[in-house]
């Protein structure tokens, strides 16, 4: 009797006394808090402590744990602006030859020409560090009037291969216009030029 009343009082070799569990549990907890868990398990004795929660209060120390993790978040991939300032203006002149003559494109707004670069809406909010894009925007955006006239001298090539007369009514078809679409100011202009025959019903 006196043996299984012996044995009944020694701790189990895979149990924790509940005293020091509670003591091991409180100074993990102190640890992760102050210094994070990686760090925790090499200073001090938070080794030891580790190793024993991990051996028999396992569940619970995953469960702490994985409510401390801290994400380690990737560092920042520096941006060289002034090189990519410089790819993407050479974009921009190229986009703009190869389309001053296409009809089919619509008014080349600010955001026309951003549209047609890569990564579009990340240079849009760092214009002020692409220096030669905003200057080129500022420099090639097409008014409503330049484009209208755009229209207008792209049709008027058109009409001349063709041996076409110059009527205004056909030139406004031709490029998508017409008198009652057309801005004063384009309206001045293609009066000015004198080329165009205005002498039917039709204009």
């Amino acid at each position: 009797m006196r043996s299984i009343f012996r044995a009944r009082l020694q701790p189990n070799e895979d149990t924790l006394d509940i005293i020091k569990r509670e003591q091991y549990r409180e100074q993990w907890q102190q640890l992760v808090l102050e210094n994070g868990i990686k760090v925790s398990r090499s200073i001090r004795n938070g080794g030891a402590i580790y190793a024993s929660l991990y051996r028999y209060d396992y569940q619970w120390l995953q469960s702490f744990n994985s409510e401390h993790q801290i994400i380690q978040q990737a560092p920042e991939t520096r941006v060289e602006w002034p090189q990519r300032d410089r790819v993407y203006v050479k974009l921009l002149l190229r986009i703009l030859h190869q389309s001053k003559d296409d009809l089919s494109t619509p008014r080349h707004s600010a955001n026309w020409y951003l549209m047609q670069l890569p990564q579009h809406s990340t240079i849009e909010h760092n214009l002020n560090k692409l220096p030669l894009v905003k200057q080129f925007l500022m420099k090639y955006v097409e008014s409503i009037t330049e484009y209208q006239l755009r229209r207008v001298c792209v049709a008027v090539e058109s009409l001349s291969l063709d041996n076409q007369q110059l009527h205004l009514w056909r030139v406004f078809r031709l490029a998508g216009l017409s008198k009652e679409r057309i801005t004063p100011d384009a309206a001045k202009i293609l009066k000015l030029s004198g080329i165009f025959k205005t002498d039917d019903s039709k204009n």
